[in-house]
C-alpha cells in the first residue's frame, strides 16, 4: 500500500516544505485571514446570514438543497476525518485537535462559496459584476484553502481532497429536492 501511495506522500512533502519556505510577514496576515474565515464560526454565521438571504430572496426551491449542503457536509467531512485518521503534518504552524484528511476548511467553503456561485450568478446581469463575483466566489475558497497548506496544517492532498468532496457533496445535495 505505501508504494501506491508514495508518490501522493512525496508530493505531500514537498509542498509541505515550499510552504514553509515561501512564509513573509505580508503573506502571514493574508492567511491568517483566509484560514479564520473558513474555521466552523465565521462559515457558520455566514451560513446563517445565506440562509436569511435565500428565504428574503424567496429562492425556496435553494433552502432544502443548502440544508443538506452546510451541515450535512460537515458531518460528511467529520465522519471522513474519523475513518481516514490521517495525522497532521509535525511542522504545523499552530495546533488543530483533528485529524487531516479532508480539510474541513477546504470542503466547506468549497461547498459554501460554490453554492453562492450556483444560486447567484444568472441574477447578475453585467459583465464586470460576474467577473468580480467570479473572482470572490471561486477565489475565497482557493485562499482558505490554501491558507492550510501555508501553515502546515494540513498535507496538499487533504486540501486538494477537500476541495473535490466538498464538489462531490454540493453536487449531490442539489439533487435533494
Amino acid at each position: 500500500m505505501n508504494s501506491v501511495l508514495a508518490p501522493v506522500l512525496n508530493f505531500d512533502h514537498y509542498v509541505n516544505h515550499w510552504a514553509t519556505a515561501i512564509r513573509t510577514p505580508f503573506l502571514n496576515k493574508l492567511m491568517y485571514w483566509a484560514t479564520f474565515t473558513g474555521r466552523f464560526e465565521p462559515m457558520l454565521i455566514l451560513s446563517i446570514i445565506l440562509f436569511f438571504i435565500l428565504v428574503l430572496m424567496k429562492k425556496k426551491d435553494m433552502i432544502v438543497p443548502f440544508l443538506v449542503a452546510m451541515p450535512g457536509g460537515y458531518g460528511v467531512m467529520s465522519l471522513i476525518k474519523y475513518l481516514f485518521s490521517r495525522a497532521r503534518p509535525s511542522n504545523a504552524v499552530f495546533h488543530v485537535n483533528s485529524f487531516s484528511f479532508p480539510s474541513g476548511h477546504a470542503m466547506m467553503s468549497t461547498i459554501f462559496f460554490l453554492f453562492i456561485l450556483i444560486v447567484f450568478y444568472n441574477d447578475i446581469k453585467k459583465l464586470v459584476l460576474r467577473i468580480l463575483f467570479l473572482v470572490i466566489v471561486i477565489g475565497t475558497p482557493l485562499l482558505i484553502s490554501f491558507s492550510r497548506i501555508y501553515f502546515n496544517v494540513h498535507w496538499a492532498s487533504d486540501v486538494i481532497g477537500g476541495i473535490i468532496l466538498g464538489m462531490i457533496w454540493l453536487s449531490l445535495s442539489f439533487e435533494v429536492k
